[in-house]
């Protein structure tokens, strides 16, 4: 059990044999880079990121895609928490933080993993200077907010430094159950906001969570939460090393109060929303990642209130502007009962990979057309 989750979509097979010495043979790699809800434990979408790359190796031949999942910070099941320039871990004296260091924190994990796949690439490819590393980012419920919120300072970063040379492009955004504005308005956070001004419950929470592991074994702790929740064995046994984990049941309830606080309005701008479109963003003469978005969402989600998510498709969805081009994201009800955390059943976590393997596919093709 880990706090990384890495696969390469491709057959170990058919990566080996590419002859590095010529661009013909070599596979445009593309990163697709997850950001799990809360709690951000990434080994709960284990079997989902399996179900995923199998998805992507059919058909693909000239695209080499490659996962990489991370858990949120303060989410280590390791008691020692590694941290390190591929694993850039606040230290624990600076647990719990906000929802917005939450957004950092992801910041430089994308920034770190793309260029390190780019070096790889350039290692690998004939050209002098390969075109910047595709990305695509694929996130799940406040996982979608630190989503929308890493495009946006990135378009800001890009604005103000015009002559920046970036080694990746985010070319892609995919929502899976959105928490994205008022999740306060929610069913679940209106539970959730009825105790999140009660001071001390975090800290005791977190006491009666490690008084638990104390009592039990994390084997007894995950048959507990199966036999409670119906989880999956590895669903659960994730669930045992969150309840027995040092801080992680402090830094869910820590990011869930902010969560609440913060994601209350639309706040992003239209060259976060529109996606790719002819010519420069805001006639400013500058090129910013303007990525493909993708919103799947669920049908009844306690998390999301159906007017909210029906207000923001209204505002939202894809549409042709007055010049006739089309922007906006593609947006998309579940139709088949997917719960939010679809993650913790194996046969639910397959249905969502497939959808999610056919975004990654269009956005890859759409972007392809755009090189």
């Amino acid at each position: 059990m880990e706090d990384h989750i890495e696969w390469g979509a491709l057959p170990p097979a058919l990566t080996s044999g590419l002859n590095a010495n010529t661009d013909r043979s070599q596979p445009q790699p593309v990163l697709i880079y997850f950001i799990p809800g809360n709690p951000g434990l990434v080994e709960y979408y284990r079997a989902f990121s399996v179900h995923l790359c199998k998805a992507l190796q059919v058909g693909e031949e000239d695209i080499a895609y490659h996962f990489i999942g991370r858990s949120l910070a303060g989410f280590s099941i390791h008691s020692n928490i590694r941290s390190d320039a591929i694993h850039p871990h606040p230290p624990a004296e600076k647990l719990p933080i906000s929802l917005e260091d939450q957004v950092s924190f992801v910041e430089r994990q994308i920034e770190v993993l793309a260029s390190r796949e780019q070096t790889k690439h350039r290692t690998r490819c004939t050209q002098d200077k390969p075109p910047p590393m595709p990305v695509i980012l694929v996130g799940h419920s406040v996982g979608t907010y630190i989503m929308m919120q890493v495009i946006e300072r990135r378009q800001s970063r890009q604005k103000a430094d015009k002559d920046s040379q970036p080694d990746h492009e985010i070319v892609g955004g995919i929502c899976l159950f959105p928490t994205i504005v008022d999740i306060a308005k929610s069913p679940s956070g209106k539970k959730v906001y009825a105790i999140a001004s009660l001071t001390y419950l975090a800290p005791a929470l977190q006491f009666g969570a490690r008084l638990l592991s104390a009592v039990f074994s994390t084997s007894s702790l995950a048959r507990i939460v199966s036999s409670i929740t119906g989880q999956h064995a590895g669903a659960a046994k994730t669930t045992a090393a969150f309840i027995s984990s040092q801080h992680g049941v402090r830094q869910a309830l820590h990011m869930g109060r902010h969560e609440l606080l913060e994601m209350t309005h639309d706040k992003w701008s239209d060259d976060v929303w529109n996606g790719p479109l002819p010519g420069p963003a805001s006639g400013d003469n500058v090129k910013i990642d303007r990525p493909n978005l993708y919103f799947y969402w669920g049908e009844n989600d306690h998390w999301i209130d159906n007017r909210t998510r029906d207000q923001v498709i209204a505002s939202r969805a894809r549409r042709r502007n007055d010049a006739g081009e089309v922007e906006g994201p593609h947006m998309e009800i579940d139709t088949l009962g997917t719960p939010h955390d679809f993650c913790i059943n194996d046969g639910t976590s397959k249905v969502v990979a497939e959808k999610v393997a056919g975004y990654v596919k269009e956005i890859t093709e759409q972007w392809q057309r755009r090189k």
